[in-house]
């Protein structure tokens, strides 16, 4: 809950500026710096980069590492809370929740919940 409030507040203060906007007292510069450019870079040409090829390999080493880490996720929080309220028991028990709620109550009482 604490990270989405903080979350939407970082959403609510960050904002784009308008397209004309500058920041006080800036003037651009009379000659391009040396790493921006202005150009763009289409696919055919850029696959052809080792830039390209690094960079895909860092992201394809970062997604693996990522799939490893929830592999684990489930592992590791039953060996920190082995009273079975990890993650698996949580689920269960929600399920069970919704279960006993949608029956009949037992004095012939309307469905507390429906579930479509």
């Amino acid at each position: 809950m604490i990270y989405f409030v903080f979350m939407l507040f970082g959403a609510w203060i960050v904002r784009v500026p308008a397209a004309d906007w500058k920041p006080a007292g800036y003037t651009p510069s009379a000659t391009p710096q040396k790493l921006v450019t202005t150009a763009n870079v289409a696919l055919d040409q850029a696959w052809r980069t080792p830039q390209f090829w690094l960079l895909w390999v860092v992201l394809c080493f970062n997604v693996t590492a990522g799939i490893g880490i929830l592999e684990q996720a489930s592992p590791m929080i039953q060996e920190m809370f082995p009273s079975g309220g990890g993650a698996q028991g949580g689920r269960r028990g929600g399920g069970g929740r919704l279960r006993r709620a949608a029956q009949p109550v037992q004095h012939g009482g309307p469905l507390p919940v429906v579930l479509r």
